[in-house]
C-alpha cells in the first residue's frame, strides 16, 4: 500500500493534509529496524526505485487513535515495493521474506499484528495470464503469510483496484472482490478519483480510502464477517447517522422477507456497496439446521446424537479440547467437527505472566494476611523478575508470547522445545537448549506443553533433584505434566521455593489436597482462558469455522478428517498405518534443540506418478511428525496448514520401478535434514534421519534405519540397538528383556558386513523400565540403543 497522492510526473508536491498530520502515538518501522515517528510518505525508504507520496496508512493511523483513547500507541509496518506482479511476493521470493522479517521485528518489544492492509495488483493486469492466476496466487500469499506468521485468522483488509496498468483491470478486480478466505474484507476503489495519469489516486482520494479502511478495525471487521448487512458499529456519529439514511432502504432491499410491491415475489439479496465499501452477505439459512455448537465447562458423556444419520453437518467445539465430542462417530458419518484452537493465545500468555509476578512477590499470600488483620511486611520479601532466567518449556503459541513479555520485564529467556523452529526463536530473541541444561539453569520455570505420553510427569522426582535450589514453578499449561506429589516434597525440602499453578491433574482439585494448601502455592481455578477478549475470540473464531464448513471450504481447525471412499481406503489402508508410524519413529530419534524443519518423502511405485494420489499419505506422516510432541489433531483436511504453521517444509518424490501395478506402493522414504539424532545409526551417509518401510502381508514393517537394512514389524514399541556385530548379543538382550517379563515380538539384525557394525531392531509388547534399558545399555559391545513408542 505505497501511497502515491501528490506524484505527478514522477515529483511530490509535498502537500500533507490535515488528516495525514504526524502524531507522536504512531510509529514506524524505518528501513533499519527501527522505531521512529511515522510521517508521509511512509515508504520513502522501502520502495526507493519510486515516487511515494500520500497513501491512506497515516489516516487510517489517526482515525483508529481517534476512535479509541485505549488503543495507545500505533505501530505501521510499511513493505509494499510498487510495480511489483502478486507472483513475486509468493513465498520464498526476496519480497516475501522481508515482509515475514520485518513482522518479526516488529513484534519483538511485545507488540501484536492485528491486520494487514494489502493495495496491490496493478501491474497483474498487464498479462491475461496472470490475471487469469491472479486470485489463487494471492489467497495462496495470505494463507502462507498467516501460517508464518502464526496467525491463521490474522484480519487482512485489501483495496479493490481502482485502475491498472494493462487491460486486464476488470479481471484482476473480479478476483479480488471474490476472494473468499475468513477474516479477509474488501474495499472496492473503483470511482475515486485518479491523478492525470490515470493510475494512482490522488491524495484527497488516498485520505478518503484510509477514513473507509479504518472502519475495519479489528472488531469491526470479526463483526462484519458474522453480521454482513450490518454497518461497522464504531464510526463516528455523523458518519454513523450518515451510513444508517444511506442503508436503511439498502437493507431492506436486501432482506428476502421484504417482497417487492405488487409482486409477491421475495427479492433476492445482494451485494452492497457504498463509498467503496463492499460487504458480502452470506446465506443465513445455512445457519439455521445441520450445525452443533458446543460451549461446555467440563467433558460430558459422549452419548450418540439423536438426530438421523447424515443430517448433522458440522460440529463446533469453542474450545480447544474435544474430549466431550465423539470423533469416530461423527467421521462415520460424515459430520465435521472444528474447534477453536487460536483465539485464547494471548489470554493464556498473559495470565502465566500474572501468576508469575503474583509468586515472585507473594501477592496472594500478602493480601490474604492483610485481610486476615496482619501487617507482616518482612514475611513477604519477594524476589526481582530483572536478569532472571525465564525457561519455557514449549514455545508453541502460548510459549512464544510468554517469552516476549518476558523480555520486556527484563528477563533472559531460554526454551526446551525439541521440535520448535530455530529461527522462529532467534527473532524473538530466546535461545533454545537441551532438556539437562535447562532445568539446571533456570531461575523461573513456565510450562507451555501438551499432555502427551511424552510430556506426562516431564517434571518428576529425578528432574526436581536437577535444578537449582530455590526454583520457581508456574504451569498454565496441563495439570498431568508435573507430578503433583514430587512437587510437594521438592517444595518442602525448598529445591522449589514457590510454585503458581492454574491446571491440576484432578479438576477440581481435592479440598484437603496439600499442594493446594501449601503455604508457597499460588492456586487459580483454570482461568487460562477466562478473559472478555478470549471468550468473545473464541466465540467469533468457532463462529467463522462453522460457516466455512457449512459453505464446503477445508476448514484449518478441523479434528477430524472426511470420508474417505472406500475403495481407496481399502487400498491405501496399510500404508496410511505405515505412513503414520514412520513419522512417529522418525521423529522421536530427534535429538533436542535444532527442531524438524525440513522432511523428504519418498514413494516407490509402480504406478505412474497420475495414479498415486499421496495427499492422504503425506497427511499421515505429517500427524506421525506432529501428534507425538503437540496438542494439535492432524488429519487430511488441515495437515499442510499445521505443517506450514510449524515451519515444516515437506518435499515428495516419487520413484517409478519395473513390476506389476497391482500394488499401490513398494515402499515408503522419509528423510529427516539438518536435525541431530538421538541414535547415530540412523543417520544416512549424507547426514540425515533416514527410515523406510514396506507393508508385507498386509502389515507395517520397518525396512532400513540410517544405512542399516532390517526387518522388523511396526507394532507395540521398538528397541533399537547399535553394536559391533559378534556372537551372542541377542542372547543377552533377550535374556534381559525376558528376565524382566518384556515380550519381545519380533527381532532383526541389519550389518555392514560379518563382525562390523550393526543395528538390532528389537519389537516389543510392554515398555521396558528404566533399569531394563540400562542394562541393555551396559552391554560392553552395544555402542547405543533408543527406546520408540510407536
Amino acid at each position: 500500500m505505497s501511497g502515491r497522492g501528490g506524484v505527478v510526473n514522477d515529483a511530490w508536491d509535498g502537500v500533507i493534509p490535515p488528516e495525514c498530520m504526524p502524531n507522536p502515538a504512531i510509529l514506524r518501522l524505518s528501513a533499519d529496524l527501527t522505531w521512529v515517528e511515522a510521517s508521509d510518505p511512509l515508504h520513502r525508504d522501502i520502495d526507493v526505485t519510486k515516487i511515494c507520496g500520500v497513501g491512506p496508512g497515516m489516516v487510517f493511523a489517526n482515525r483508529l487513535l481517534a476512535k479509541s483513547s485505549s488503543t495507545g500507541v500505533v505501530g505501521l509496518v510499511p513493505c509494499a515495493i510498487g510495480g511489483t506482479n502478486i507472483s513475486e511476493w509468493a513465498r520464498g521470493t526476496n519480497l516475501y521474506s522481508q515482509l515475514v522479517r520485518r513482522a518479526a521485528v516488529a513484534v519483538q518489544g511485545g507488540g501484536r499484528i492485528q491486520a494487514m492492509l494489502w493495495y496491490q495488483g496493478e501491474s497483474d493486469t498487464v498479462s491475461e495470464m496472470d490475471a487469469e492466476l491472479y486470485k489463487g496466487r494471492l489467497e495462496t500469499f495470505f494463507m502462507d503469510l498467516r501460517a508464518d506468521l502464526e496467525s491463521p485468522m490474522l484480519p487482512i483488509i485489501q483495496v479493490a483496484l481502482a485502475s491498472g496498468e494493462g487491460p486486464f483491470v476488470d479481471k484482476v478486480r473480479e478476483a479480488q472482490l471474490g476472494t473468499d478466505l475468513a477474516n479477509v474484507s474488501c474495499v472496492d476503489a473503483q470511482g475515486l478519483q485518479l491523478e492525470p495519469g490515470q493510475l494512482h489516486l490522488t491524495t484527497p482520494a488516498q485520505v478518503q480510502l484510509g477514513q473507509i479502511i479504518s472502519l475495519f478495525s479489528l472488531v469491526d471487521t470479526l463483526s462484519l464477517l458474522l453480521r454482513p448487512n450490518l454497518v461497522p458499529h464504531s464510526p463516528p456519529a455523523h458518519e454513523r447517522k450518515a451510513y444508517s439514511r444511506s442503508l436503511s432502504t439498502e437493507r431492506q432491499a436486501n432482506n428476502p422477507r421484504r417482497r417487492e410491491a405488487g409482486t409477491g415475489r421475495a427479492r433476492t439479496p445482494q451485494r452492497f456497496r457504498q463509498r467503496g465499501l463492499l460487504l458480502q452477505p452470506q446465506p443465513r439459512r445455512a445457519l439455521r439446521q445441520n450445525l452443533s455448537l458446543r460451549r461446555l465447562n467440563r467433558p460430558q458423556p459422549k452419548e450418540p446424537k439423536s438426530t438421523s444419520p447424515g443430517r448433522l453437518k458440522v460440529v463446533g467445539r469453542a474450545g480447544v479440547g474435544i474430549d466431550n465430542v465423539d470423533l469416530p462417530a461423527a467421521t462415520e458419518h460424515g459430520c465435521l467437527v472444528v474447534n477453536a484452537p487460536t483465539a485464547n493465545t494471548i489470554a493464556a500468555a498473559e495470565h502465566g505472566i500474572a501468576l508469575l509476578t503474583a509468586m515472585a512477590r507473594n501477592i496472594a499470600q500478602a493480601d490474604a494476611s492483610v485481610k486476615a488483620g496482619k501487617w507482616q511486611r518482612s514475611k513477604y520479601v519477594g524476589v526481582s523478575l530483572v536478569g532472571k532466567t525465564l525457561l519455557l518449556m514449549g514455545f508453541g503459541k502460548v510459549g512464544s508470547e510468554v517469552a516476549r513479555r518476558a523480555k520486556g520485564l527484563g528477563m533472559h529467556v531460554i526454551a526446551y522445545d525439541p521440535y520448535a523452529p530455530a529461527d522462529r526463536a532467534r527473532a524473538i530473541g530466546v535461545e533454545l537448549v537441551t532438556f539437562d541444561e535447562a532445568i539446571s539453569t533456570a531461575d523461573f520455570i513456565s510450562l507451555h506443553m501438551p499432555l502427551t505420553p511424552t510430556t506426562s510427569k516431564i517434571l518428576n522426582d529425578e528432574t526436581f533433584s536437577k535444578m537449582k535450589k530455590g526454583v520457581r514453578i508456574v504451569n498454565v499449561a496441563r495439570g498431568g505434566v508435573i507430578d503433583e506429589e514430587a512437587l510437594l516434597r521438592a517444595l518442602d525440602s525448598g529445591i522449589v521455593a514457590q510454585a503458581a499453578l492454574d491446571v491440576f491433574t484432578e479438576e477440581p482439585p481435592p479440598k484437603d489436597s496439600l499442594l493446594v494448601l501449601h503455604e508457597n502455592v499460588t492456586v487459580s481455578p483454570h482461568l487460562g482462558a477466562s478473559t472478555i477478549e478470549a471468550q468473545e475470540g473464541v466465540a467469533i473464531e468457532i463462529a467463522e469455522a462453522v460457516v466455512g464448513a457449512l459453505k464446503g471450504e477445508l476448514a484449518a481447525t478441523a479434528v477430524n478428517a472426511p470420508m474417505v471412499p472406500a475403495e481407496v481406503l481399502s487400498e491405501l489402508a496399510p500404508f496410511v498405518l505405515l505412513a503414520e508410524k514412520l513419522g512417529r519413529l522418525a521423529v522421536q530419534l530427534v535429538a533436542g534443540g535444532s527442531g524438524v524443519q525440513s522432511v523428504k518423502i519418498t514413494y516407490a511405485s509402480c504406478r505412474g506418478p497420475d495414479d498415486l494420489d499421496t495427499r492422504l499419505l503425506r497427511a499421515m506422516i505429517t500427524k506421525g511428525l506432529i501428534e507425538p510432541i503437540s496438542s494439535v489433531f492432524v488429519n487430511l483436511v488441515n495437515a499442510d496448514f499445521t505443517a506450514k504453521q510449524r515451519g515444516l517444509k515437506i518435499t515428495e518424490e516419487r520413484i517409478v520401478l519395473d513390476g506389476s501395478p497391482e500394488k499401490p506402493l513398494k515402499f515408503i522414504q522419509l528423510q529427516l535434514a539438518n536435525v541431530e539424532s538421538k541414535f547415530a545409526g540412523a543417520l544416512s551417509d549424507t547426514g540425515e534421519i533416514k527410515v523406510q518401510g514396506m507393508v508385507k502381508d498386509g502389515l507395517p514393517h520397518l525396512t532400513m534405519v540410517g544405512s542399516f537394512g532390517v526387518d522388523v514389524s511396526l507394532e507395540g514399541s521398538l528397541i533399537l540397538c547399535k553394536q559391533v556385530d559378534q556372537p551372542g548379543i541377542i542372547g543377552k538382550v533377550g535374556s534381559i528383556l525376558g528376565d524382566r517379563n518384556v515380550n519381545v515380538n519380533f527381532m532383526s539384525v541389519g550389518r555392514i558386513a560379518p563382525q562390523k557394525q550393526a543395528v538390532m531392531t528389537i519389537g516389543v509388547d510392554e515398555e521396558p523400565d528404566t533399569e531394563t534399558l540400562k542394562q541393555i545399555g551396559e552391554i560392553q559391545a552395544i555402542e547405543e540403543f533408543v527406546f520408540l513408542k510407536l
